[in-house]
């Protein structure tokens, strides 16, 4: 039995042994002999680079009730670019001040061409909807780069987003911090339309998609290790197995075993050429 419920049964089955137990019907439960079936996991992908821009368009769409009734989503197209641009954790990114961002040098670097835009990851959004300082391990409060055109996102957001108390990058129209449930809730929605079926891609995009995205890239360009920084891990182990999707690269080592061929001079047999 190979599916999300495969386990009930043997659990159903334990219980009603034990409640047979305890009536003295049975000396011991024979259920707790079955052992339990392991499901296979599918190691879950990145966006492709190639499908990313028709996931944002798509979002866009929604976002901005271009194909439905109701109210706009102004935030979410914002928060899907910067989840691409930054490789950043949900609820690391929807706890994102302006303070924690420097988008312009600073006067003492105005003449530094080493300077570049960058955002210092100072918290997170808990499961509550709160904003605390710490992250989800050590090694999650952490600075990123940011890509040019993710600096201009910001700027231009700046500009455009009246202040609030909160100092939040990305704020309710009640003035409270986003809750990730809520993010997550509304791109399976957009999953989950007719009207986007025809982008296959996004039948399994989530925020955590683009953290995948994110590091594959880093991983490619870098190294693994670059990767495992950037996204706030504490070892290259969880990097490489949950959120790096290589290419499959053959290796080449023909040369060695060119070299044990049937009749070949360097095995003790007659030559021959290969």
């Amino acid at each position: 039995m190979n599916t999300p419920h495969h386990a009930e049964p043997r659990r159903a089955l334990i219980r009603a042994f034990n409640m047979a137990i305890f009536h003295e019907a049975l000396n011991g439960n024979p259920a707790t002999a079955v052992p339990s079936v392991p499901v296979p996991r599918n190691k879950k992908k990145p966006v492709p680079v190639k499908d990313l821009d028709a996931v944002r368009a798509a979002i866009r769409e929604w976002a901005n009730a271009e194909k439905r009734n109701g109210p706009k989503s102004v935030d979410l197209p914002d928060i899907v670019d910067m989840l691409i641009a930054t490789g950043m954790r949900i609820g690391e990114l929807l706890a994102l001040r302006w303070s924690d961002i420097e988008l312009t040098a600073p006067t003492e670097r105005r003449d530094d061409d080493t300077w570049f835009p960058w955002l210092m990851v100072n918290g997170q959004i808990t499961s509550k909807g709160k904003r605390v300082d710490y992250g989800k391990t050590d090694a999650a409060i952490r600075p990123i780069a940011l890509p040019e055109w993710a600096a201009a996102l910001l700027r231009h957001r700046k500009l455009a987003q009246p202040s609030n108390d909160l100092d939040a990058v990305f704020i309710t129209r009640n003035g409270t911090w986003h809750h990730s449930t809520n993010i997550q809730g509304r791109l399976r929605h957009i999953r989950l339309l007719d009207d986007y079926a025809d982008v296959a891609v996004l039948r399994d995009v989530t925020p955590h998609s683009f953290r995948r995205t994110v590091a594959t890239e880093i991983d490619e360009v870098y190294d693994a290790e670059a990767a495992m920084h950037h996204l706030g891990h504490t070892s290259k182990v969880i990097t490489e197995r949950h959120y790096i999707n290589r290419k499959l690269v053959v290796p080449d080592y023909r040369e060695a075993t060119e070299r044990l061929a049937p009749g070949s001079k360097d095995n003790g047999g007659p030559s021959r050429e290969v």
